[in-house]
């Protein structure tokens, strides 16, 4: 079984990792009558994005989020939830509730975010990464795209047609790139290593639609093979 990594207190901003103090510090992390209470709502998308992984359950200060498991390559829809400083976030798996990551995040009042379960950049471990989300539409007959980088083996990746247009380039392991308005169409889609045209994984066909705001992300491993191989999906933000 994977270990859990623990995080300080920290704003989620792409992906997190371990650190070596973490259980110290979080065990010296309580709110007190001092902290700024936020009101409003915020809403939060959940991802299974770990090949090969258990269904996941996501909680925010140990209250479950999501009302059904999240399988690996499956999301939820957005779910509303209380905004706030610091809301201990924490991925578990739904068979044993065994605590895969946890860390802390800033929910601003009336702003989507996407949660994503993923590996680290090595396969060593579970980590996570979460953005905020589009919410303006795009121009007329126009869509908005998002790419975000979580395929184990390409540190920095381009989101590209085959063989064409280059939608994304240069995208870090566990980052994502900025909205950008693109045509709308069927496209047949694969993500090429920045540093090394040669390296490159097909990831079949997406069709855009205007006036929708997409995110495109990877999973899986260069190295791997059947689940574990690089894939794709597609969430839909609108």
């Amino acid at each position: 079984m994977k270990t859990s990594n623990q995080l300080s207190k920290y704003q989620f901003s792409g992906l997190l990792t371990g650190l070596v103090m973490a259980t110290m510090v979080l065990g010296s992390c309580s709110k007190d009558d001092s902290e700024i209470i936020i009101e409003g709502r915020a809403k939060v998308m959940i991802v299974n994005a770990a090949s090969g992984s258990p269904a996941q359950d996501f909680y925010l200060d140990n209250s479950k989020v999501n009302a059904e498991a999240v399988a690996y390559s499956q999301s939820t829809s957005y779910i509303s939830t209380d905004a706030g400083n610091s809301r201990k976030a924490e991925f578990k798996n739904n068979s044993n509730a065994s605590v895969n990551f946890t860390g802390y995040v800033d929910l601003t009042a009336n702003e989507n975010y996407t949660f994503f379960y993923t590996g680290k950049a090595d396969g060593s471990g579970n980590s996570s990464a979460v953005f905020k989300d589009e919410q303006t539409s795009p121009s007329s007959n126009k869509a908005k795209l998002r790419f975000v980088n979580l395929a184990e083996g390409l540190a920095s990746a381009n989101l590209m047609i085959t063989g064409g247009l280059v939608f994304a380039s240069n995208v870090a392991f566990g980052t994502a790139s900025s909205f950008s308005e693109v045509d709308p169409g069927t496209f047949a889609l694969q993500t090429v290593m920045a540093t090394s045209a040669s390296t490159s994984a097909s990831l079949g066909s997406f069709t855009l639609q205007a006036g929708k705001i997409y995110t495109i992300y990877t999973s899986g491993s260069l190295t791997g093979s059947a689940q574990t191989a690089i894939s794709a999906k597609m969430l839909t933000h609108n």
